[in-house]
């Protein structure tokens, strides 16, 4: 996906006063550009199909956003995951759709083939959260500055 530091969400950590940092300078230049970034997010629903690397992320009007990077099952049975989106989505408590794409894709019909009972890709609501979670008691740590 060629994601850089800042827009995986280790912009504190890069250290650009370092001389030896042979990135520097194109780091820089993209940096107003920059139109990504990774989301943790957590699904809203148990039991609904594993989202997968490469997964299409939807906004609320069903524009496509971006994409899953990688998801797993948390401890109390909702799935968290990781998505490369927009910016502005990048909003704790944002609500993104996140299309879990079968193994195989199904061929499309058009709309006026299609048959009652027939199956059709829908989002999976899900809410974007801190990109680094807090444990309970603790306060959020600021990464170091240097």
């Amino acid at each position: 996906y060629n994601i850089s530091p800042i827009e995986a969400g280790f912009g504190s950590y890069v250290k650009f006063h370092k001389p030896y940092f042979i990135g520097r300078k194109a780091l820089l230049e993209k940096e107003p550009t920059r139109r990504m970034e990774i989301v943790r997010f957590r699904m809203n629903e148990k039991g609904v199909r594993m989202a997968r690397l490469g997964d299409p992320v939807v906004d609320k009007s069903g524009r496509y956003i971006g994409r899953v990077t990688s998801c797993a099952l948390g401890t109390d049975g909702f799935q968290v995951g990781l998505a490369y989106v927009e910016r502005r989505y990048n909003r704790e408590g944002a609500q993104i759709g996140i299309i879990p794409l079968p193994a195989r894709i199904p061929p499309a019909k058009p709309v006026e083939e299609l048959d009652l009972g027939d199956r059709l890709l829908l989002q999976q609501w899900a809410t974007v959260l801190a990109r680094f979670p807090v444990e309970e008691g603790r306060a959020r740590e600021t990464p170091p500055q240097e």
